[in-house]
């Protein structure tokens, strides 16, 4: 059986100081704040709007054209439901909300989101922490 590890601690002078390590299945452990630190890094660009910067500092920088592309398709679209596998439904939430905000697109809020995750601990984030 596969299982994932995730080591926390610092590295001085070359000299590695372990503080903790986890082992099991951290999914949650890993995306979560890797989810979150993508929407702190949107809201920061908007109050900047910086292209530049925003593409330098996402996880991914494909999520750019990939989220412009949802927002364009979700504008011309008839429908008006969106559905994502998994809590990624929230950061494309957010992404739509700035892209949306930075090139002055309306009616995005008539959108009815939909998605599921099997993680108990990001649906216990989003349930609590995001609820609109």
């Amino acid at each position: 059986m596969l299982k994932n590890y995730l080591e926390f601690g610092s590295i001085k002078n070359k000299q590695k100081k372990r503080y903790e390590i986890k082992k099991g299945n951290l999914y949650d452990w890993y995306m979560l704040p890797r989810y979150f630190n993508d929407l702190h890094i949107l809201d920061k660009f908007s109050k900047s709007n910086n292209l530049v910067k925003l593409s330098k500092e996402l996880h991914h920088k494909e999520d750019l054209k990939f989220n412009f592309t949802i927002l364009l398709l979700l504008k011309v679209s008839k429908f008006r439901i969106f559905y994502e596998f998994g809590q990624t439904l929230f950061e494309k939430i957010y992404f739509l909300k700035v892209f949306s905000n930075y090139f002055k697109i309306r009616n995005l809020k008539k959108i009815r989101w939909r998605g599921n995750d099997i993680s108990e601990m990001f649906n216990f984030f989003c349930n609590n922490f995001y609820k609109n």
